[in-house]
């Protein structure tokens, strides 16, 4: 069985986390460092708003945020929106979402196109920031989809 979006946004989550807490525990990090953290941490909630026929005009999409911002965007993550995803059915993700990108220009996706954007936009700025890390000597988490694979799981879950 091939995984469900619900599972590869904890993924994602779970991935976001332990980089936010390499990126904390490193006084060596960038401005531009920590602006990707919280692009990567606000994208979620701009889809997801998008998503759910909401404006996301007033969401910040490059904000500027300390890293107890970026810990509450995480906990967002948790609360809001994987309950949401995990409420999406097989209809749900073949609906098309109309809205409006940054610019202001309209689009149309279904909502597992969106889905598929979201989870790959992470990965691609979570391997930026995790060059970033390894540039000025720290060693980033291990973040391959593999490796969460392969992890011990407490029971449960």
């Amino acid at each position: 069985m091939a995984p469900s979006f619900l599972d590869l946004f904890r993924y994602e989550v779970e991935m976001d986390e332990m980089l936010l807490d390499t990126l904390e525990g490193d006084s060596r990090g960038d401005e531009r460092t920590g602006a990707l953290m919280a692009h990567l941490l606000q994208t979620p909630r701009v889809w997801l708003t998008r998503l759910q026929g909401r404006d996301s005009s007033d969401l910040e999409i490059w904000p500027r945020w300390t890293w107890d911002q970026c810990r509450e965007a995480l906990a967002w993550l948790r609360s809001e929106a994987l309950p949401w995803i995990q409420t999406l059915d097989a209809a749900a993700l073949t609906r098309v979402c109309s809205y409006r990108n940054s610019r202001g220009q309209a689009f149309r996706n279904t909502t597992a196109e969106v889905l598929h954007h979201v989870l790959l936009h992470g990965a691609y700025h979570r391997g930026q920031i995790a060059q970033s890390i390894r540039g000025w000597g720290g060693e980033p988490p291990s973040m391959d989809l593999i490796f969460y694979w392969r992890r011990p799981v407490a029971s449960g879950q």
